[in-house]
């Protein structure tokens, strides 16, 4: 089967997850999984748990290109940010200046035109 795990050999902490994607209508084959591919998703699902990855991977679904295998949300899992990491706003900065737009003079648009009633 090309290194691959039938899905009827999942560890049970996939099978777990398998079963709470498919409660979600989220329904994916899971036979083509490598041992890398269960490592990393063991590894993600003991630091984020199972409803935090069916959460990422609803948020990545599109209806016009759903997931068809399980390693398609292995990339989501592993990027999602580690629990209690804080998330900063990225503010745009100026081309021209290099700070922060809304600190920036180059941010003012004149009012060239009037408006029209």
């Amino acid at each position: 089967m090309d290194n691959a795990t039938a899905s009827t050999d999942l560890p049970d902490s996939l099978v777990i997850l398998k079963a709470a994607l498919e409660a979600r209508k989220l329904i994916v084959r899971w036979d083509r999984l490598t041992p890398q591919h269960i490592e990393a998703i063991e590894a993600a699902i003991a630091l984020h748990g199972d409803e935090r990855l069916v959460h990422a991977a609803q948020q990545a679904y599109r209806a016009d290109r759903p997931a068809a295998f399980a390693q398609a949300w292995v990339g989501v899992w592993q990027s999602l940010p580690g629990p209690g990491t804080r998330l900063r706003v990225v503010q745009p900065r100026c081309e021209t200046h290099g700070q922060p737009l809304k600190h920036c003079g180059c941010d003012v648009t004149p009012l060239t035109e009037e408006k029209h009633a």
